[in-house]
């Protein structure tokens, strides 16, 4: 992992950063990337014998945290028998969906209750 200045980490960067690509670039990126004590969640699985470069002080100075997450394949089986049942009635949910400039609008409508997923679109 590349050095960055000491500044950097308190004024720039995520609180949490979850790696879900699974690619050995998105998990050496999410070090860079998160804030100074923030939480790095590796939840993507690179395949077998990838590695990724890291100097330790970092995260010692940085007082990072790092966690794995692994969700097997199987955890998925009965949400989705129970939404195939019809148990859950999805198209009920209230999605909206805002430009990324409006990322303040959507956290506010998170808040209120308006909706209970915001979606952000690039564009």
């Amino acid at each position: 992992m590349s050095a960055r200045p000491s500044w950097i980490s308190l004024v720039w960067g995520a609180d949490v950063v979850f790696e879900s690509a699974g690619r050995t670039e998105t998990a050496q990126l999410s070090l860079r990337v998160v804030r100074r004590e923030g939480t790095v969640v590796f939840f993507g699985v690179c395949p077998l014998g990838q590695t990724i470069a890291m100097e330790p002080n970092n995260v010692s100075v940085h007082k990072l945290t790092i966690v794995g997450s692994y969700v097997s394949p199987q955890t998925l089986v009965r949400p989705v028998n129970v939404l195939h049942q019809g148990r859950v009635k999805v198209d009920q949910f209230i999605i909206e969906r805002f430009r990324l400039e409006a990322v303040h609008d959507a956290l506010a409508s998170l808040k209120n209750g308006r909706t209970i997923k915001s979606m952000m679109a690039p564009t």
